[in-house]
């Protein structure tokens, strides 16, 4: 994200993220990195998830969150890489959507290179001159504000009930990526089903997650990775509404299967990781703990994440 947004409820200090500045006293400082689930720009600065750990785990550990919407584990890597010299935290921790990240990882987009300690697509900095490249750099940071305003006004406008809903999301949860998604034991077989992302996403996935792993032992940080679940994992109603419209039983759909495959795939990279459904469930929200029409979470859901992240990390 631009540094030095001001925004009511929503602030980013200079580095870019979320979150005071850094503090030299601070004993331990972590890096959450992630798309728009970490950023959580339709909740207030002091109810994100990176907010509630920070306060959770005490005064001498401070949380940035560095989550901007959109990237995938490619993006995040480049992240690190920008942020080793600015933030420079003592221990790293990564957050992953497990839905979402299967498909930004079989994206074939332009790769990144660090400038100057920002994030710059290689194929337009190839492109442009120094100028241009500065012009670009203001128009983001209005393009980021502008971002944050859209998304709190629906956030903040009247929803109808979860019992309305059969859609959430842009793309909606009853998608054909979605139901591959869950359906699927070998996600490789998504090509077949017209579904290239996911087939590419998972290919790439333990190249990508080696790097990230690679990466932090380089430079000496702690690597975690938290597995945000899909609504339907921890919302029984959804979960009955899309039964209902794919004609299956509800006990049919397997919520949690991307969560195993993701948890035994990073476990076999020697990864810790930590699957949030279970708590997600046990919190016994359902679908309070995510916006109405929407897979990112409430404010409850923000806190509930954080309480079993400070558990796990402690």
């Amino acid at each position: 994200m631009a540094p030095n947004l001001r925004f009511e409820g929503f602030t980013t200090n200079s580095l870019g993220t979320r979150g005071a500045e850094p503090d030299p006293a601070a004993a331990e400082r972590i890096l959450v990195l992630g798309d728009s689930m970490a950023l959580g720009a339709e909740v207030r600065d002091g109810e994100t998830l990176c907010a509630l750990l920070e306060g959770a785990l005490g005064p001498t550990c401070q949380v940035f969150d560095s989550g901007c919407p959109g990237y995938g584990p490619r993006e995040e890597l480049a992240a690190l890489r920008a942020a080793r010299p600015r933030a420079a935290p003592h221990s790293r921790r990564r957050l992953l959507f497990a839905g979402n990240d299967f498909l930004d990882a079989g994206q074939d987009g332009p790769t990144y290179r660090v400038v100057a300690g920002r994030l710059v697509s290689e194929k337009k900095y190839q492109e442009t001159g120094a100028v241009t490249r500065a012009f670009k750099n203001a128009l983001a940071s209005a393009w980021s504000l502008g971002l944050v305003r859209a998304v709190r006004r629906i956030s903040e406008k009247p929803q109808p009930s979860a019992a309305e809903h059969h859609d959430i999301g842009p793309s909606g949860m009853d998608s054909g990526q979605i139901r591959s998604i869950l359906e699927l034991d070998d996600y490789t077989q998504a090509f077949s089903r017209g579904e290239p992302l996911i087939a590419k996403g998972w290919q790439r996935m333990p190249e990508h997650f080696t790097k990230i792993r690679e990466e932090c032992a380089r430079i000496g940080a702690k690597l975690t990775v938290a597995l945000l679940p899909l609504p339907i994992a921890f919302d029984p109603g959804l979960r009955e509404r899309l039964a209902k419209r794919w004609k299956v039983g509800p006990r049919s759909i397997d919520a949690e299967r991307p969560q195993r495959k993701m948890l035994e795939l990073l476990r076999s990279l020697g990864i810790d990781a930590l699957d949030l459904a279970p708590p997600l469930k046990d919190d016994g929200g359902g679908g309070k703990l995510h916006l109405p029409g929407d897979l990112h979470y409430s404010t409850a859901g923000h806190r509930a994440v954080a309480g079993a992240l400070a558990r796990h990390l402690r």
